[in-house]
């Protein structure tokens, strides 16, 4: 049986309409520059870099250190070796931080005949033909993750896209997707609540929300990570106008979210 939104709870409903934390992201940016950052959000001139459009407006604006922008995987990476922008990621956008960094989880549906990684890949093996995985968008960290699992394997995989990971999380549970690539923070309420399977973690190192699923290496598959992230950055000028914020950044985890994000940490 599949599950909808109305029979969710508020945690789930957050985590099934939801893709990449973006709320996180806007807290954290807020934080790490409280006087260049808070004076954006209240002159509304902070862009989250979703679509080609904002992501031009942000370049096109004037560098007066108010102007900042949030990409990520899809924005600042896919978009730039895919298509023809009408503006240059690497000449127009100055870099200001890395503000949250987050792994992937493998994930199949419930009802998937295997007990590990190693017999997960066997049974894709055996079933090639007709599996089914999920992608979160053409390019996405997660599309791309699926991939590089598909061509390390061995396998061959028959792709579903998805306009969103709410979406593709639902079909996965209802059984109609078997695989699916989704950020540690978006799935591990689902996983938790014995919704859905999580084979591996696509990182070096185990994650701290979730020390109980291994890694992929130490799962049987070596040299595959994937991790992705969200960035800010602000309108690239030939000499700096902008006013250097007071509050370095260091890094924290969230216990709670399965992420690790930039904070502002005290000037000694």
């Amino acid at each position: 049986m599949g599950t909808s939104l109305s029979d969710a709870t508020d945690r789930d409903r957050e985590s099934l309409r939801g893709g990449r934390p973006n709320g996180c992201t806007r807290a954290d940016l807020e934080r790490a520059n409280e006087g260049v950052a808070r004076s954006a959000a209240d002159r509304g001139k902070r862009h989250r870099c979703g679509r080609v459009d904002r992501c031009r407006r942000v370049a096109r604006a004037a560098p007066d250190g108010y102007t900042v922008s949030v990409g990520h995987w899809s924005t600042h990476v896919i978009n730039g070796a895919l298509y023809s922008l009408p503006y240059d990621l690497l000449r127009d956008l100055e870099p200001i931080a890395l503000l949250t960094s987050y792994p992937m989880l493998l994930l199949t549906r419930n009802d998937v005949p295997a007990k590990n990684l190693t017999e997960l890949t066997s049974w894709l093996k055996a079933n090639q033909d007709k599996v089914s995985v999920g992608t979160i968008g053409v390019g996405s960290a997660a599309h791309v993750a699926a991939v590089y699992y598909e061509h390390l394997a061995g396998l061959k995989f028959q792709f579903v896209p998805y306009r969103g990971a709410g979406p593709a999380l639902q079909d996965l549970m209802g059984g109609r997707i078997d695989l699916l690539f989704d950020h540690l923070p978006n799935a591990l309420p689902q996983v938790r609540e014995g919704r859905v399977k999580a084979f591996a973690v696509t990182a070096n190192t185990r994650s701290p929300t979730a020390p109980e699923i291994p890694t992929v290496d130490e799962a049987g598959l070596a040299d595959f990570t994937s991790t992705s992230g969200t960035a800010s950055g602000s309108p690239r000028a030939r000499r700096r106008t902008s006013r250097p914020s007071s509050t370095p950044l260091s890094w924290k985890h969230s216990p709670t979210r399965g992420y690790r994000s930039s904070s502002p940490s005290s000037v000694r």
